[in-house]
C-alpha cells in the first residue's frame, strides 16, 4: 500500500479537526424562527439557530464556534466570547416577542449551539471521507458508546453493518439527536462479512407532519424513513 493510501485510510478512522472546521466554514446561513425551521436538511447544509433572525448575529456566532474549534479553546472559549457578544446584542434571557414568550440566550442554549454545530460538522466531514473511500470500504458499521448515557435506540443499532448507500444511513447517520456520541466505522467487504452483522434495510422516505406555525399557518414537514408499511401509515396527511 502506498504512503498516500495509508494517509487516506488514517483520515477515515481518525478525522483531522481541520476537515470539520472546513465544513463548518463552507456552510451557508439559514434563518429560522421555530425549531421546525432548523431541522434535518437546514442543519445539514447551513448554520442555523432557532429564534436568531439577524444575519450578522448568526455569522458572528458561527465565527465564534469556528474560532473555538480552531484554537483548541473549545466550549469554554465559545461560552465566554459568544455569551458576552449575545448579551450585548440583547439576545439573552426570556423575552416577549410578537406576543410570544421565548427563550433566547442562556448557558444551556450556548451549550446546545456549540456542541450541536461542532458534532454535526465533524460527522458531515466524516461522511464525506467515508463516501470517498467507498470503493475500498463499501460497508459502514454503526458504533455507539455503550454506557449509562446511551439511548436504548442507539444501543440497539450498535454493531450493525450496512452497505454505504443503504437508505439506513439517510435515516441514522450520526449524530442522532442532541448529545449523540455515536460514530461510524468503514469496513472492507471482507471485514464486513467476517462480522456476521450485515443488514439490508427496507426503509423508504416519507414526509411527516411536525407542526404548524400558529402565526402564519405554515405547515412544517420533515423527511423521515420507515418500512413500507410504517411509512404508509405515518405519511403526513394535510388537513
Amino acid at each position: 500500500m502506498s504512503t498516500t493510501d495509508t494517509l487516506n485510510l488514517q483520515a477515515l478512522f481518525g478525522l483531522a479537526p481541520e476537515a470539520a472546521i472546513a465544513h463548518l466554514k463552507s456552510k451557508g446561513i439559514h434563518i429560522g424562527w421555530n425549531w421546525q425551521d432548523t431541522l434535518d436538511e437546514a442543519h445539514a447544509r447551513s448554520f442555523t439557530i432557532a429564534k436568531m433572525t439577524q444575519m450578522d448575529m448568526l455569522a458572528s456566532t458561527r465565527k465564534a464556534v469556528i474560532n473555538a474549534m480552531t484554537s483548541g479553546g473549545g466550549y469554554r472559549e465559545f461560552e465566554e466570547k459568544a455569551g458576552e457578544y449575545l448579551k450585548k446584542q440583547g439576545w439573552w434571557g426570556k423575552q416577549e416577542i410578537n406576543g410570544e414568550m421565548v427563550q433566547l440566550g442562556s448557558p444551556r442554549r450556548l451549550s446546545i449551539i456549540y456542541h450541536t454545530n461542532r458534532r454535526s460538522a465533524i460527522m458531515a466531514a466524516k461522511y464525506q471521507r467515508l463516501s470517498e473511500a467507498a470503493d475500498t470500504h463499501p460497508y459502514w458499521q454503526y458504533s455507539a458508546v455503550l454506557d449509562g448515557n446511551t439511548r436504548p435506540t442507539h444501543q440497539a443499532m450498535h454493531g450493525a453493518v450496512y452497505v454505504h448507500d443503504d437508505p439506513f444511513w439517510q435515516h441514522a447517520f450520526p449524530p442522532n439527536g442532541y448529545g449523540c456520541r455515536c460514530t461510524v466505522k468503514a469496513l472492507t467487504e471482507e471485514r464486513a462479512k467476517e462480522s456476521g452483522k450485515i443488514v439490508q434495510s427496507d426503509l423508504q422516505p416519507f414526509d411527516q407532519y411536525i407542526g404548524t406555525d400558529k402565526s402564519t399557518g405554515e405547515i412544517y414537514q420533515a423527511t423521515r424513513y420507515g418500512t413500507a408499511d410504517s411509512a404508509a401509515q405515518r405519511r403526513c396527511t394535510l388537513r
